[in-house]
């Protein structure tokens, strides 16, 4: 799709999305949450790999999806101080549990297996201790140094913005949501074709890395304060980890 072709689609794509949110608001004088629509419904098979994230609920379990869109498998579920879901080069889901001594723990996605626990000391004059890039922020810098962010002011407005050379391109954007609504996080795919979005109504949201194909939520009912979330294709060690004495 040319850049002058997603332009026109942005510009209708906004227009048509402003007229409903204002017709919603006149009618019921209520302000409605940003629609996109789902991959859960409309699964596309062009987006690879698989995104591991965090549900909090009576305890932290770990849920993984296909990043393409389908039903959500519990992986595992354990301590309540369980976080920073990653993913190893040969596929293991690592977490950090806090509950004891800080430990990394090895979990098998496919069985939700326990299949090692590393303990590690989070002094931080020995970075070599932690598996890098740690935290999710470190996802947000792509090969080619092309970076993406979020940004949100008051008045619900909220974009997902990427800049390369020093030149920003918007790829998502909302207007007209409740005055509380933004994009919380958000982080490219291994392979760098795809950004990954947490909002706070407490979704995950996939768009492409140029704004198109659109943004479709991947997955729905998480934490308002923004989910925490791993994005792993087989092959590609693009933010894979490697957990020191394993």
């Amino acid at each position: 799709m040319t850049a002058e072709r997603r332009a026109v689609v942005s510009i209708v794509a906004a227009v048509a999305t402003l007229t409903v949110v204002t017709v919603i608001i006149l009618v019921f004088g209520v302000i409605p949450l940003p629609e996109f629509p789902s991959l859960t419904d409309q699964p596309d098979s062009s987006i690879p790999g698989t995104v591991a994230f965090v549900h909090y609920d009576e305890e932290p379990c770990i849920f993984t999806v296909r990043a393409s869109g389908g039903e959500e498998q519990e992986v595992w579920c354990g301590s309540e101080y369980v976080e920073f879901p990653a993913w190893t080069s040969d596929g293991l889901l690592v977490v950090t549990d806090w509950s004891a001594e800080p430990t990394y723990l090895l979990i098998d996605p496919a069985t939700g297996a326990l299949v090692s626990r590393v303990p590690f000391s989070p002094d931080e004059s020995a970075p070599e201790a932690w598996p890098q890039p740690y935290p999710p922020e470190a996802r947000r810098e792509r090969a080619d140094g092309a970076e993406v962010r979020t940004e949100g002011t008051r008045g619900g407005s909220s974009a997902v913005i990427v800049r390369t050379d020093g030149s920003d391109m918007t790829i998502v954007s909302v207007e007209g949501a409740p005055s509380d609504y933004r994009f919380y996080e958000a982080q490219w795919s291994p392979d760098g074709e795809w950004v990954l979005v947490s909002d706070t109504a407490g979704r995950l949201i996939v768009v492409g890395a140029d704004g198109a194909p659109e943004a479709r939520v991947l997955v729905h009912g998480l934490e308002e304060w923004g989910p925490q979330a791993a994005w792993y294709i087989p092959g590609n060690n693009t933010y894979t980890v490697e957990v020191p004495g394993r």
